[in-house]
Protein backbone atom coordinates (compact mmCIF):
# COMPACT_ATOMS: atom_id res chain seq x y z
CA UNK A 1 0.00 0.00 0.00
CA UNK A 2 2.82 2.53 -0.90
CA UNK A 3 2.09 6.08 -1.46
CA UNK A 4 3.18 9.27 -1.75
CA UNK A 5 3.24 10.89 2.34
CA UNK A 6 1.20 13.90 0.99
CA UNK A 7 -1.37 11.84 0.68
CA UNK A 8 -1.40 11.84 4.53
CA UNK A 9 -0.94 15.51 4.43
CA UNK A 10 -4.95 17.09 5.96
CA UNK A 11 -5.23 20.44 5.66
CA UNK A 12 -8.31 23.07 7.29
CA UNK A 13 -8.73 26.27 7.20
CA UNK A 14 -7.70 26.25 11.25
CA UNK A 15 -4.93 23.39 11.21
CA UNK A 16 -2.36 21.52 8.94
CA UNK A 17 -2.60 17.65 10.61
CA UNK A 18 0.75 16.45 8.81
CA UNK A 19 3.27 13.74 8.80
CA UNK A 20 6.26 14.91 10.92
CA UNK A 21 9.38 15.88 8.45
CA UNK A 22 12.82 16.08 9.19
CA UNK A 23 12.49 20.26 9.16
CA UNK A 24 10.23 19.48 12.65
CA UNK A 25 13.09 17.99 14.97
CA UNK A 26 13.57 20.73 17.20
CA UNK A 27 9.80 21.48 17.19
CA UNK A 28 9.00 17.48 18.15
CA UNK A 29 11.78 17.90 20.84
CA UNK A 30 9.68 20.77 22.22
CA UNK A 31 6.64 19.14 22.36
CA UNK A 32 8.47 15.70 24.33
CA UNK A 33 9.25 18.51 27.27
CA UNK A 34 5.89 20.06 27.62
CA UNK A 35 4.65 18.50 30.60
CA UNK A 36 1.07 18.62 28.88
CA UNK A 37 2.48 15.78 26.00
CA UNK A 38 3.82 13.28 28.94
CA UNK A 39 3.17 10.15 28.34
CA UNK A 40 4.04 7.18 30.82
CA UNK A 41 4.68 5.00 27.60
CA UNK A 42 6.40 5.67 24.90
CA UNK A 43 7.73 8.87 22.81
CA UNK A 44 6.50 11.25 25.10
CA UNK A 45 7.62 9.61 28.33
CA UNK A 46 10.67 11.63 28.66
CA UNK A 47 12.14 14.69 26.45
CA UNK A 48 13.92 13.75 23.61
CA UNK A 49 17.49 14.18 22.37
CA UNK A 50 18.06 15.95 18.79
CA UNK A 51 19.42 12.06 17.59
CA UNK A 52 16.41 9.99 19.06
CA UNK A 53 13.82 12.70 17.40
CA UNK A 54 15.60 13.02 14.09
CA UNK A 55 15.49 9.06 14.02
CA UNK A 56 12.26 8.33 15.31
CA UNK A 57 10.46 10.96 12.58
CA UNK A 58 12.31 9.03 10.09
CA UNK A 59 10.42 5.84 11.23
CA UNK A 60 6.89 7.57 11.62
CA UNK A 61 7.40 8.65 7.55
CA UNK A 62 8.17 5.06 6.99
CA UNK A 63 5.10 3.75 8.77
CA UNK A 64 3.33 7.06 7.63
CA UNK A 65 4.96 5.74 3.56
CA UNK A 66 4.07 2.44 3.82
CA UNK A 67 0.69 1.51 5.73
CA UNK A 68 -0.70 5.27 6.19
CA UNK A 69 -0.46 4.45 10.33
CA UNK A 70 2.17 6.91 11.94
CA UNK A 71 2.53 10.13 13.70
CA UNK A 72 0.84 13.64 12.61
CA UNK A 73 2.46 16.89 13.81
CA UNK A 74 -0.70 19.18 14.49
CA UNK A 75 0.02 22.85 13.30
CA UNK A 76 -2.00 26.04 13.76
CA UNK A 77 -1.97 28.05 10.15
CA UNK A 78 0.24 30.70 12.01
CA UNK A 79 2.89 27.81 12.14
CA UNK A 80 2.85 26.67 16.08
CA UNK A 81 3.32 23.19 16.62
CA UNK A 82 0.41 22.22 19.15
CA UNK A 83 0.32 18.35 19.41
CA UNK A 84 0.64 14.77 18.22
CA UNK A 85 -1.87 12.91 17.43
CA UNK A 86 -0.70 8.89 16.28
CA UNK A 87 -2.99 6.06 14.61
CA UNK A 88 -0.30 2.81 15.72
CA UNK A 89 -0.94 -0.78 16.36
CA UNK A 90 -0.46 -1.02 19.85
CA UNK A 91 -0.09 -4.61 21.87
CA UNK A 92 -1.94 -5.10 25.10
CA UNK A 93 -0.84 -7.31 28.02
CA UNK A 94 1.44 -9.55 25.77
CA UNK A 95 -1.24 -10.29 23.60
CA UNK A 96 -0.69 -11.38 20.03
CA UNK A 97 -2.50 -9.12 18.31
CA UNK A 98 -2.19 -5.75 18.28
CA UNK A 99 -5.20 -2.85 17.96
CA UNK A 100 -4.98 0.11 15.69
CA UNK A 101 -4.92 3.00 18.07
CA UNK A 102 -5.74 6.58 18.41
CA UNK A 103 -3.20 8.47 20.70
CA UNK A 104 -2.81 12.29 21.15
CA UNK A 105 -0.50 14.67 23.07
CA UNK A 106 -1.10 18.46 22.90
CA UNK A 107 0.17 21.46 24.78
CA UNK A 108 -0.57 22.60 27.68
CA UNK A 109 -2.91 26.01 27.16
CA UNK A 110 -1.98 26.36 23.67
CA UNK A 111 -5.12 24.43 22.39
CA UNK A 112 -8.74 25.03 23.28
CA UNK A 113 -11.31 22.34 23.25
CA UNK A 114 -13.05 23.33 20.01
CA UNK A 115 -9.07 23.26 18.40
CA UNK A 116 -8.56 20.01 19.62
CA UNK A 117 -11.90 18.10 18.38
CA UNK A 118 -11.22 19.83 15.41
CA UNK A 119 -7.59 18.09 15.07
CA UNK A 120 -8.99 14.81 15.91
CA UNK A 121 -12.02 14.61 13.72
CA UNK A 122 -9.88 15.60 10.64
CA UNK A 123 -7.74 12.74 11.85
CA UNK A 124 -10.76 10.29 12.19
CA UNK A 125 -11.76 11.04 8.88
CA UNK A 126 -8.60 9.71 6.96
CA UNK A 127 -8.69 7.00 9.56
CA UNK A 128 -12.54 5.90 8.26
CA UNK A 129 -11.35 6.74 4.85
CA UNK A 130 -8.23 4.87 4.33
CA UNK A 131 -8.51 2.06 7.20
CA UNK A 132 -12.34 1.31 7.54
CA UNK A 133 -11.75 -0.23 10.98
CA UNK A 134 -14.46 -2.44 13.05
CA UNK A 135 -13.85 -0.12 15.93
CA UNK A 136 -11.23 2.95 16.71
CA UNK A 137 -9.75 2.65 19.88
CA UNK A 138 -7.89 4.99 22.16
CA UNK A 139 -5.94 4.30 25.41
CA UNK A 140 -6.56 6.02 28.94
CA UNK A 141 -3.99 6.38 31.54
CA UNK A 142 -4.18 8.37 34.83
CA UNK A 143 -3.24 12.28 34.08
CA UNK A 144 -4.04 12.02 30.53
CA UNK A 145 -6.90 15.03 30.22
CA UNK A 146 -6.53 15.52 26.65
CA UNK A 147 -7.61 11.97 25.89
CA UNK A 148 -9.92 11.70 28.76
CA UNK A 149 -11.63 14.79 26.98
CA UNK A 150 -12.24 13.18 23.33
CA UNK A 151 -13.22 9.80 25.04
CA UNK A 152 -15.94 12.00 26.66
CA UNK A 153 -16.48 13.95 23.84
CA UNK A 154 -16.71 11.18 20.86
CA UNK A 155 -19.12 8.97 23.42
CA UNK A 156 -16.55 6.02 23.02
CA UNK A 157 -17.61 2.73 25.67
CA UNK A 158 -15.15 1.02 27.56
CA UNK A 159 -13.85 -1.58 26.26
CA UNK A 160 -11.67 -3.54 28.85
CA UNK A 161 -8.88 -2.66 31.04
CA UNK A 162 -5.56 -3.82 30.61
CA UNK A 163 -1.88 -2.78 30.97
CA UNK A 164 0.10 -1.08 27.61
CA UNK A 165 4.15 -1.09 28.54
CA UNK A 166 3.22 -2.22 32.56
CA UNK A 167 0.70 0.87 32.68
CA UNK A 168 -2.75 0.15 33.40
CA UNK A 169 -4.86 1.19 30.97
CA UNK A 170 -8.76 1.66 30.27
CA UNK A 171 -9.31 0.44 26.20
CA UNK A 172 -12.36 2.41 25.01
CA UNK A 173 -13.77 1.87 21.47
CA UNK A 174 -15.64 3.63 18.87
CA UNK A 175 -17.47 3.14 16.06
CA UNK A 176 -16.58 4.56 13.01
CA UNK A 177 -19.16 7.11 11.70
CA UNK A 178 -20.57 7.10 15.25
CA UNK A 179 -19.29 10.77 16.43
CA UNK A 180 -20.35 14.48 16.63
CA UNK A 181 -19.16 16.74 14.06
CA UNK A 182 -16.34 18.88 15.20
Amino acid sequence: MSMSVEHCWLRTPQLEVRPWQRSDQASLQELSADPGCRAPWGLFKAALPAERAGFWIEQATEAMRTEFLGSWAVVRQNGIFIGCLNYVPRWLDQEEESLPVLELRFRQNVHGTEILHHAVSTLLDFIEANHQPEFIYLYLADQDPCAAEIVEWLGMEKHRTAQYEKVPVEVYRLAPGNRPAA
